[in-house]
């Protein structure tokens, strides 16, 4: 069986009745490499194993796998007429595993796998006999697999291989490849003729994209005279480069086509200078790459690139400088030159210049809920990404894993995100905790690959048995609600109004003895949120708390007091204040008595006389001696006394 098809049981049952059918196949048509993110129809089709009829009234369900680890339970939709249909949301980039079943009560089931790869492929090619040697006219396989950026075998893909005579010539172009249930593709051959060293190019296809590798094998050829045997094996040597062969008509054995970095250049950020250029001879070449970098102080960086079996006229692609980091801005000239294997010969040259205008700049941040866990429990932590360089990034690759205090890793995630210059997105996880873990200190440790820069964030946290990690909690819930009672009693004696905030503490505190009575008893179903619940009412009591004595500073005992303090300065001020202004009235009145003499009328406007209730304002010297004596200072301040 192909991989990922896995049949119900299948059987016959023979009667004079309509067949029945004995189990389901389920076929999935699907996108294998969509071209971007979003929503996707998935269709299936499910036919009986025994008869092969239409099944309408099957349930067709199935679990997604996204690129992160997390899992989505989704059910198709029945046409009803033997087609089922699911419009799902592709939203990252990277592998996608949908595992289908069709049911139906009392048969076995029917399932399907099928692998959706989406984004940058960032697959690998390996050729797993690589080398191997086999008779002329005797069979032979060659053996690919590919795999996939986060170490999965990559299945159901367009794979086709060509083989390359000693003289570079084709011998068998584009030939399909099987692949088998262990996620092999393989090609079986003939060993073709004449004996020597055959070159195998595989390339497996995806929608628009494509990974290729390279690889080779060897045919023996064996003769028989008078008895003995000679074995003859015939192979392409590696050294010497470009001696055979004939050249292009333009008279180059090889040219160069292109340099170009990846990612583009940029600031503080390191880049892949990568090269193509073609051997224009008809054999496998090994040439000599030299390059210089002008920077734009002037300074130059030179390397070195050694070329070894370059197969002809197919363009070849290399990494010249696998990590090139400019550190200003400005033009970088690069000089390239091709030359044969011992540097005699030079058969090409390039030139190109690259700007750098801005830098690339990803802040990482990573924020647990808790640093402690326990087993059975999750682990739950956002992992906050922002960009704030000057460039979209197109790739950002992300992973995080646990590992155990024994160094193991137990889960982990992979799969890769875009980010555009100025935007921030936030990734919540919640990995679980086994209950066969180990009890100990353990990682938490998440990587982000963007612009070929790798930032790690490591976040020790303690794992440990629920009975330990809820007694912990409990513990340190009973401490803060401790001082917040403390603090409760301390505004109450000042005199603050705290009747709101001690009916909150009453609500915790009961909520706190209950959830200590299911810990000492064993109970440990739906503590944790209950814990973390309480945890979140202690936080705002104790905000709520702290506010009041900021917010109402008046309505306190040293509230009261200070507002008495100053009403009391405020009446001290206006008694000095009339006292003053009568001694300088008192003064004025002795002066205008001098000067008048004593038993003058001193005649008072009408307001005057109306506010203090009195016909005349003047008083003949005995009058004035027959007015009363025990309040001189308030009559002197209402204007009633005269001089004595």
């Amino acid at each position: 069986m192909m991989a990922g098809d896995v049949y119900g049981a299948s059987g016959t049952t023979s009667t004079w009745i309509s067949g029945i059918e004995g189990g389901f196949i389920l076929n999935l048509s699907y996108p294998l490499c969509p071209s971007s993110t979003g929503t996707t129809t998935l269709s299936a089709g499910v036919v009986g194993t025994s008869f092969g009829s239409t099944i309408v009234d099957a349930n067709v369900f199935a679990t997604i796998r996204k690129p992160d680890a997390t899992t989505t339970d989704v059910n198709f939709t029945n046409n009803l007429s033997g087609t089922y249909t699911l419009a799902f949301n592709f939203d990252q980039n990277g592998e996608y595993l949908v595992q289908a079943k069709a049911f139906k009560t009392g048969l076995p089931t029917g399932d399907k796998n099928a692998y959706v790869y989406l984004g940058d492929l960032n697959w690998s090619v390996a050729f797993l006999n690589d080398g191997f040697d086999i008779n002329v006219g005797g069979l032979g396989t060659i053996r690919n697999t590919v795999t996939n950026g986060d170490g999965n075998l990559v299945y159901d893909v367009n794979a086709n291989t060509t083989i390359y005579y000693p003289d570079a010539s084709i011998a068998d172009a584009n030939a399909s490849m099987n692949q088998l249930s262990n996620g092999e593709f393989v090609k079986t051959i003939f060993g073709p003729t004449p004996a020597g060293e055959y070159a195998i190019s595989s390339i497996f296809k995806c929608g628009n994209r494509f990974e290729h590798g390279t690889g080779s094998f060897t045919t023996v050829s064996t003769s028989t005279s008078s008895g003995s045997t000679t074995t003859t094996t015939t192979t392409t040597s590696s050294g010497g480069g470009g001696g055979g062969g004939g050249a292009s008509a333009s008279g180059k054995k090889a040219q160069l086509l292109d340099v170009s970095f990846d990612p583009f250049l940029s600031m503080n950020a390191p880049s892949q200078m990568k090269v193509t250029f073609q051997n224009l001879s008809n054999a496998i070449t090994d040439y000599v790459l030299a390059f210089s970098i002008t920077h734009p102080s002037g300074e130059i960086t030179q390397g070195k690139k050694i070329i070894q079996a370059a197969a002809p006229y197919n363009p070849t692609t290399i990494i010249a400088e696998p990590s090139f980091v400019p550190f200003t801005m400005g033009e970088y000239a690069v000089h390239l030159t091709l030359k044969s294997k011992n540097e005699m010969i030079s058969h090409d040259t390039l030139e190109e210049t690259f700007s750098v205008t801005g830098q690339h700049l990803l802040v990482m941040d990573v924020q647990p809920a808790s640093t402690k866990t326990a087993l059975g429990l999750t682990l739950p932590f956002t992992l906050n990404l922002l960009n704030t360089g000057d460039f979209d990034e197109e790739n950002v690759e992300i992973s995080w894993y646990l590992l155990d205090p024994e160094g193991n890793s137990y889960t982990q995630s992979n799969f890769s995100t875009t980010l555009n210059q100025g935007e921030s997105k936030s990734f919540a996880y919640s990995p679980f905790i086994a209950l066969d873990s180990v009890i100990g200190l353990h990682k938490l440790i998440v990587e982000v690959i963007a612009y070929n820069v790798k930032q790690t964030k490591t976040i020790l946290f303690e794992v440990k048995s629920p009975s330990d990690y809820y007694a912990q909690l409990i513990s340190d819930l009973e401490v803060r609600v401790n001082q917040i009672q403390e603090k409760i009693s301390e505004l109450k004696s000042r005199g603050f109004d705290v009747s709101a905030v001690s009916l909150l503490l009453l609500d915790i505190q009961q909520d706190l003895a209950r959830a200590k009575g299911m810990l000492l008893s064993g109970n440990y179903e739906n503590l944790n949120v209950k814990l973390l619940d309480l945890s979140a009412r202690v936080t705002r009591l104790a905000a709520m708390v702290d506010g009041l004595e900021q917010q109402a500073p008046l309505l306190s005992r040293e509230g009261l007091t200070l507002i008495l303090y100053i009403g009391g300065g405020l009446l001290l001020a206006v008694f000095l204040w009339l006292l003053v202004g009568y001694i300088e009235r008192d003064k004025k009145k002795k002066r205008k008595n001098k000067r008048f003499g004593k038993g003058m009328v001193l005649p008072a406007p009408l307001w005057v006389r109306s506010l203090i209730g009195v016909n005349t304002t003047y008083y003949t010297p005995k009058e004035r001696k027959r007015l009363p004596k025990h309040k001189p200072l308030i009559s002197g301040l209402l204007g009633l006394e005269g001089e004595k």
